[in-house]
């Protein structure tokens, strides 16, 4: 996989809070340069999220497999003992029920491997500014935002406390959640299409990020299940991306969740917890 962490901003970059338009990354560049550097983010961010998705794929697959496997061996196991009970013994029956056994520890073994295998590779988290992120992704989605005609309203403060968590991990978070919610929009034509993202502190130990979007709103039959694997309402999509984004927020020791707006629209609330001093 390609290193992502050079398309979404070094750790010690600067990039102000609040205000900012999609593009508005800081530092001159040319139209030509800039335009590059967008499409080559963009291209790792999609290889990134590819590489996630088939994880998750695989990890939903393992998990779903293994639960009826485990329960073939229970049932074998129950029938060889009830066959050494003094009732009539049939070998060739206990011996078949000996390989049900063996294959079902050997598939489950096949299984633990394909997990392993496709297992995530983590970078030590660290503190990070929300504020950077944020804007790295707003940029990243420049042409998304442009050619969707959608306006972000950047409504985070400066000042805000760095988070603990892996940076190009959490970009990709953010990433599927602003793609959501500017995909949400594209129906729309009687309003302004307008992403809206905010944030406040939370308790004394984390912050509250809210992204916001004036698309058609979520199905109430849908929000259940909104963040789980394979469930979406996009034709094209496979419904990876939040089930993606709850297991990266997640692992971060936050939570993710999403409602509706009134009178219109969704909004995905994130929490993160602020990094300790020692993190930095």
């Amino acid at each position: 996989m390609r290193d992502i962490k050079a398309s979404i901003g070094d750790e010690g970059g600067s990039v102000d809070c609040g205000g900012g338009g999609a593009g508005e990354t800081g530092g001159a560049t040319s139209p030509n340069n800039g335009a590059e550097r967008r499409r080559e983010s963009r291209e790792a961010m999609a290889s990134m999220l590819r590489d996630a998705t088939i994880r998750a794929v695989m990890s939903t697959i393992a998990h779903d497999v293994n639960q009826p496997l485990a329960a073939v061996v229970t049932n074998a196991n129950a029938g060889l003992r009830w066959l050494n009970r003094p009732e009539p013994d049939v070998d060739e029956v206990q011996t078949l029920l000996a390989r049900i056994v063996k294959d079902g520890h050997r598939a489950g073994d096949l299984i633990a491997g394909i997990r392993a295998k496709f297992s995530e590779e983590h970078t030590e988290p660290r503190a990070v500014s929300p504020c950077e992120v944020v804007a790295d992704v707003v940029a990243l989605l420049g042409d998304e935002l442009e050619s969707r005609r959608v306006a972000v309203r950047n409504e985070m403060p400066a000042g805000l406390p760095p988070v603990l968590a892996e940076r190009a991990r959490l970009a990709l978070a953010f990433f599927n959640v602003m793609l959501n919610a500017i995909e949400a929009m594209e129906s729309v034509t009687d309003r302004d299409r307008v992403l809206t993202i905010s944030s406040k502190r939370g308790d004394a130990d984390e912050l509250l990020f809210a992204i916001e979007d004036s698309g058609t709103g979520i199905d109430p039959d849908s929000m259940d299940g909104l963040f789980e694997a394979f469930v979406t309402t996009k034709a094209h999509r496979a419904g990876m991306g939040l089930p993606i984004s709850r297991k990266i927020i997640e692992g971060c020791g936050g939570r993710i969740w999403a409602s509706a707006r009134d009178p219109y629209g969704s909004a995905f609330f994130v929490t993160l917890p602020v990094a300790a001093a020692s993190d930095n």
